[in-house]
């Protein structure tokens, strides 16, 4: 049977482990916690991450004209990461990240005449500085978190990616109907499938490039 949506990964899942008296609400618990994982990461008992979450091209948007508000603005909400922030003008002005300690420590929080520089999250808040104002606007690309399985029934990733879905609920349903003997195997191969589309997803977006290092800092000039 082939999964592409919410009703054939039910179908699939109640299969795997035998069962006919699950109920879908049931099923879509461990749906939505197999899709938390593959979105924000994969952990072990000490925090350590085991596999990161995913971020690929499908995932990344692009909003050319975001406003600012002064120096915080609020994130949309499906956001997940940034992939590049600049400063609209002529020509556009990158910005670089730095982290909100780095951010509270230099001139970026105490000038307020300079054009910005760099931006840092705080929260679910972009802030850029310095001289960051309402009349600001960034060409801004980010991680957008795809929809939400459950809630509308299909989205690209269990599309492109069911097995994703299957295995990393099958983890947690095992426990729930006391299939500890396949608790391990589940594990395996959710660990297996997000390892390989990470490889999967990383080798196509560079695939014909040669990557440079690069060195991020913030310079006043």
């Amino acid at each position: 049977m082939a999964i592409n949506n919410l009703s054939s990964l039910q179908l699939a899942l109640a299969d795997w482990v035998a069962r006919t008296d699950l109920t879908n609400s049931v099923l879509n618990n461990f749906i939505d916690v197999a899709e938390n994982e593959i979105l924000h990461g994969l952990f072990d008992d000490s925090g350590r991450v085991i596999v990161p979450g995913l971020r690929v091209k499908a995932m990344q948007v692009r909003n050319a004209t975001f406003p600012l508000t002064g120096e915080y603005t609020t994130l949309p909400t499906d956001f997940l990461g940034v992939r590049s922030v600049q400063l609209v003008g002529n020509p556009n002005v990158p910005l670089d990240f730095v982290t909100p300690s780095v951010f509270n420590a230099t001139w970026l929080s105490t000038n307020n005449t300079s054009t910005p520089q760099a931006y840092s999250i705080i929260g679910d808040q972009l802030r850029v500085g310095p001289g960051a104002s309402a009349s600001s606007v960034l060409d801004i690309i980010y991680y957008e978190q795809p929809d939400n399985l459950v809630a509308i029934g299909t989205n690209w990733l269990c599309t492109k990616y069911p097995h994703a879905y299957l295995y990393g609920a099958l983890r947690h349903l095992a426990i729930y109907v006391g299939m500890d003997s396949r608790l391990a195997f589940f594990q395996s191969a959710f660990i297996t499938t997000l390892a390989a589309i990470h490889a999967q997803e990383k080798s196509t977006e560079f695939s014909g490039t040669a990557l440079t290092s690069q060195t991020l800092g913030v310079t006043r000039t």
